[in-house]
């Protein structure tokens, strides 16, 4: 498939997953996407797409895995996207995004994969970020600009930094 994501696809409002992975996607993703209410997997990975994440994509409240991954991606994670109450997994590795992560990621307790390696992110990382991630497992952020330690996290009353995966 090439060309832009069609925007017809943002009247299909009974669509749960939608796979537009390893095409020649361009552009911007759509705005509209957000009319997408049922959508749980939205898997945007290796096309050319270009531009900002839409803070829409926060009203997509069903939605439990963005993948984006290999793109052309730029900008912050819009702060919208932490109303997201069912995101378990958001890959966006392999862009250019930039900017840190809004503490609010860290109250998520839904989330337990988060993988942004190779982009541009940058500021610390909390040292309370894993207090309200009862069920967070893996955090890849190799190759981005973070500075400071990586925090540790606690389970059954004992501080750990070795029971999870950090690359």
């Amino acid at each position: 498939m090439v060309g832009e994501i069609p925007t017809n696809l943002t009247s299909c409002s009974d669509l749960e997953y939608l796979f537009l992975s390893g095409n020649h996607l361009i552009g911007n993703i759509p705005i509209r996407i957000s009319s997408l209410h049922k959508l749980q997997l939205l898997e945007l990975i290796n096309n050319n797409l270009t531009g900002k994440i839409p803070p829409s994509i926060g009203n997509i409240s069903t939605l439990t895995t963005l993948s984006m991954d290999m793109n052309q991606l730029e900008g912050d994670i819009p702060q919208e996207m932490c109303s997201l109450k069912n995101l378990a997994e958001i890959t966006v590795s392999t862009n250019r995004l930039s900017g840190a992560f809004h503490s609010c990621f860290y109250n998520m307790s839904s989330l337990t994969y988060i993988s942004v390696t190779l982009n541009d992110f940058n500021g610390s990382l909390p040292s309370n970020m894993f207090n309200s991630l009862s069920n967070f497992q893996s955090f890849y952020i190799a190759l981005n600009q973070f500075s400071g330690t990586i925090p540790k996290w606690k389970q059954f009353g004992r501080t750990s930094s070795k029971s999870r995966e950090f690359t």
